[in-house]
Parts: structure tokens; C-alpha cells; sequence
């Protein structure tokens, strides 16, 4: 009886070491195949995703015949589902389908595990496996994670166990954070595009700006040069006139007259001059301004 009871308890021990050192390399496999998806930037690379899912898979010698990433695309009306597998020589393969039973469980969120498809077969899906593999499927799981499902499936009946299970399920949580992290990063490219376009649009409007105030800085120069020397002409005229007469009273209109002129040429130069247009500092300029301007 004592013996039995060591047996028994030797037997425990032993499954329970390696619980723990499969437990073990199931961590290692993870961080691995976390590593390995974390250096993806684009869903184009796909393809090492998958070698690093495969690669995982064979690290804790799980029995499993393929692999696959199924794109479920719900913007599409019906969605479509993009399926990529990789076979042993790295080849990438990709299908689409509109009427992809994966839909279902990517919405419901929850694993789908098919432990023996001649048995159960709820999916309809035996058949369209068994047309595209040359060896009957008999276990099929689907993990949905943000974007699908992770597709595991094996020639063998009740080939995951539920530690398999939970396994694959954190494997399908990894691929949730790489594919949203993905989703950000898209969309910090795009928000930066679109700031990059909005300052060069700021730029070319700040440049068309710049040559009109040009143009319009020329075009007013060009104006007061015309005013001043009308109103130095006007003024010259007055001088001229006013050598024709030697009436006082005549000759006193006529330098009052030219004294005007002179106070708006002299106004409009301080105007040209001034930073505001407005106004103009009229104390500071009076002791300049003809008498009577």
C-alpha cells in the first residue's frame, strides 16, 4: 500500500515538472513569437509572422498540421476575408472570401474548436479543407483576436489540449496588440502626411502672400511717387504763378495755397513713412508742418 501511494505520488510530481517545464517553453515561445511580431510594420509582412507563429508552435512540439491568419475586412459589404498560410518552404499563400464561415467567429469573439470535423462539422467546412490539402483535416481551431482569427489545424483528432488552447489563445492576443499597434502607426503616418500637407500649404499660401505684398508694397510706391510729384508740380506752379502779380493780397492766397500743398505732400509722406495708416503723430511732426498746414 505504501508503495502504491509513492508511486502515485512520484507520478504527480512528474507530471507536474514537466507541466512546468512545458509551461516554461510555452513562455519562451511566446516572448519569441511576440519579439518577432513586434519588428512587423506592415501587414505586408505577414509572411514572418507566420514563420514566427510556426516556429512557436514547433518549439512546444504541438501536433499541428498547418497554420493560417485569417484578415476578416468588415468594411466591405458582405466583408471579406483574406487568408494567408505558409507552408514549410516559406511560401505565402493568400485567398479571398466573402462567404467565409471565420466571419461568424471573428463577431462572436470566441475560440472555435472543431476536435473532429468527420464527426461534427457545424461549419460546413470539411469538405472545401479537405479540396485544398492533400490529407484529410481532422482538428481545426479558430482563435479570433482584433483583426480575425489564428487557424490552427492537424491531421489528428483531439489534437489541442485545453493547455494547447490557452497557449494558441495568448498567441492570438499577441497578434491583436501587433495588428492594432499597426492600426496606430497607419494612422500616425497619415495624420502626419496630412500635417506635413497642411504646412506646405501654409508655406506656398505664406510665399503667395509674400509676392502679393510685394507687388502691392511696388504698386503703392509707384502711387506715392505719382502724388508727390503732382503735388510738387502743383506747388512749383504755385511759385511760378505768383511771380505775375504783385498784388499782396493775391500773392498771400497764392502762398497759402502752396502751404496746403505742401502740408498734404508732407502728411502724405508721413503717411507713406508710418507703420499705421491711421494715425499720425501730429504733435511730434508740427513743428515742421508749414504755417497755417
Amino acid at each position: 500500500e505504501l508503495e502504491h501511494i509513492v508511486e502515485q505520488r512520484t507520478a504527480a510530481l512528474e507530471r507536474a515538472v514537466s507541466e512546468r517545464e512545458r509551461h516554461a517553453i510555452q513562455l519562451h515561445a511566446l516572448q519569441r513569437v511576440r519579439e518577432e511580431m513586434w519588428k512587423m510594420q506592415h501587414t505586408n509582412e505577414i509572411a514572418s509572422v507566420l514563420a514566427a507563429i510556426r516556429e512557436g508552435l514547433q518549439d512546444i512540439d504541438l501536433t499541428f498540421d498547418d497554420c493560417g491568419i485569417n484578415m476578416v475586412n468588415a468594411t466591405a459589404d458582405p466583408p471579406i476575408v483574406r487568408t494567408f498560410t505558409i507552408g514549410s518552404e516559406q511560401q505565402l499563400t493568400e485567398y479571398q472570401d466573402s462567404h467565409h464561415p471565420v466571419i461568424g467567429i471573428w463577431k462572436n469573439g470566441r475560440t472555435v474548436y472543431r476536435s473532429n470535423m468527420h464527426r461534427e462539422d457545424r461549419l460546413a467546412e470539411h469538405q472545401a479543407i479537405e479540396s485544398n490539402n492533400d490529407h484529410p483535416i481532422y482538428s481545426m481551431i479558430d482563435l479570433p483576436f482584433s483583426h480575425g482569427t489564428l487557424a490552427i489545424n492537424s491531421t489528428e483528432t483531439e489534437a489541442f489540449s485545453p493547455s494547447d488552447i490557452a497557449f494558441l489563445e495568448e498567441m492570438a492576443q499577441i497578434l491583436s496588440e501587433v495588428f492594432k499597434r499597426l492600426d496606430d502607426m497607419r494612422l500616425m503616418e497619415q495624420h502626419t502626411l496630412a500635417l506635413e500637407s497642411e504646412v506646405e500649404e501654409r508655406q506656398r499660401a505664406e510665399e503667395e502672400l509674400k509676392r502679393s505684398l510685394g507687388d502691392k508694397e511696388i504698386l503703392l510706391q509707384e502711387i506715392h511717387h505719382r502724388a508727390k510729384n503732382n503735388m510738387q508740380i502743383g506747388s512749383s506752379l504755385m511759385d511760378l504763378q505768383s511771380r505775375q502779380t504783385t498784388d499782396e493780397q493775391t500773392l498771400e492766397l497764392f502762398r497759402d495755397s502752396r502751404d496746403r500743398i505742401r502740408s498734404m505732400a508732407l502728411v502724405h509722406e508721413l503717411l507713406y513713412q508710418s507703420n499705421d495708416l491711421a494715425r499720425i503723430d501730429l504733435p511730434k511732426w508740427g513743428n515742421i508742418l508749414p504755417h497755417g498746414g
